[in-house]
């Protein structure tokens, strides 16, 4: 992109945890925020060639992924259980199924009636891919319902 000096877009995912701290398990935030960070980092160093860096964080997974999704409990099973003094894990949602996941945060969502659906991403992601964000950089928007704010 810099190269051929017409500017551009980067567009990067990325899950709430980096913007909250992890309600559930703050030892797995670190990565990322880490890539939150990064991200500010990039938008500084291409901003001079018109190139910009935002991020989007998700909430809980989208409607339509919870719906085809097996019921598999080992699908929940977190081999990474930091132990940190003081910090929260993820033991009380292991081997839990994704239903019971989603709804525990959807009790977080303040946006009544509203399920989360890719739809939301593909939105976010068009602006940030379009003429309307061309002095918006080194941002993550969360994609949350009001999780985070």
């Amino acid at each position: 992109m810099i190269k051929q000096g017409r500017g551009g877009r980067f567009i990067c995912g990325n899950t709430i945890m980096a913007l909250d701290g992890g309600f559930l398990h703050n030892a797995a935030a670190i990565t990322p925020a880490a890539f939150a960070i990064r991200g500010q980092a990039a938008a500084l160093e291409l901003g001079p060639h018109n190139i910009t860096v935002n991020s989007y964080a998700c909430g809980p997974p989208p409607e339509e992924e919870i719906e085809g999704a097996s019921q598999d409990p080992t699908r929940l099973t977190f081999t990474s259980n930091a132990k940190i003094p003081g910090a929260r894990t993820m033991d009380r949602i292991s081997n839990t199924s994704l239903k019971d996941v989603r709804e525990m945060f959807d009790s977080r969502v303040v946006i009544p009636k509203k399920r989360f659906l890719g739809q939301d991403i593909a939105q976010v992601v068009s602006l940030l891919a379009s003429k309307d964000s061309d002095f918006m950089t080194g941002q993550t928007i969360a994609i949350s319902g009001g999780m985070v704010m």
